[in-house]
């Protein structure tokens, strides 16, 4: 089988839920029995693993990640996994925006096939999960990193007093700082732009994905 090369986070856009692949979705904590259960019904079903872990799109990050090895992934290919390195940016609706686009490749792609290929999206990140099945709808606003450089020297008590004097209903947690800032960040690049609708507290990690594949 040959892989896919799904488009680059960033590109196009236009993948939603209603012409993506469907997609089996496995989940659990680290050594629950997620990666030896997909290999098996990747090989049955010609399935492919899209990782749904946050720090196994990361190279050179192998301990404590669980990630599979060449060896280990049995000839089935994998996506996103090794395809950044540890100092590159890369957030929630940057993997939403590159597993759609690859869902989507995988769709046409399989209008072509006699058998359908499978993909199985892997992984223990929950946000991850919950922006591709339940779609999200994710502001991109990009980092500024001059803003939070001068927002990291600001405590936390304070950063918590502008967001709520910014929007009171926020469902931001207001005791994680990183998603403090990050939810000053994208009010100061939407002014007027309120983040209280009920999945916004998915959007305030920057994590860090780009497209890629091993296998």
């Amino acid at each position: 089988m040959a892989p896919l090369t799904p488009p680059l986070a960033g590109g196009d856009k236009s993948a939603t839920m209603t012409n993506i692949s469907k997609a089996i979705v496995i989940v659990g904590p680290t050594s629950s029995g997620k990666t030896e259960l997909s290999l098996r019904l990747a090989k049955k079903f010609n399935g492919v693993v899209i990782s749904a872990d946050s720090r196994q799109i990361y190279r050179d990050m192998d301990i404590a990640t669980a990630k599979t090895t060449r060896d280990q992934q049995q000839g089935i290919t994998h996506y996103m996994i090794d395809v950044l390195s540890p100092d590159e940016d890369f957030n929630l609706s940057h993997y939403q925006s590159t597993v759609n686009n690859l869902l989507k490749a995988i769709t046409e792609d399989n209008l072509k096939r006699h058998q359908p290929v499978v993909p199985f999206i892997v992984g223990g990140t929950g946000l991850y999960i919950k922006a591709i099945v339940d779609g999200y709808q994710l502001p991109t606003v990009p980092p500024n990193l001059t803003l939070r450089a001068q927002l990291e020297q600001t405590a936390i008590e304070e950063l918590v007093y502008k967001l709520k004097q910014i929007d009171p209903d926020t469902k931001v947690d207001l005791r994680n700082k990183r998603r403090i800032i990050r939810a000053l960040e994208i009010l100061h690049n939407q002014q007027g732009y309120t983040p209280s609708s009920p999945m916004y507290h998915s959007i305030h990690g920057t994590a860090n994905p780009s497209s890629g594949r091993r296998g």
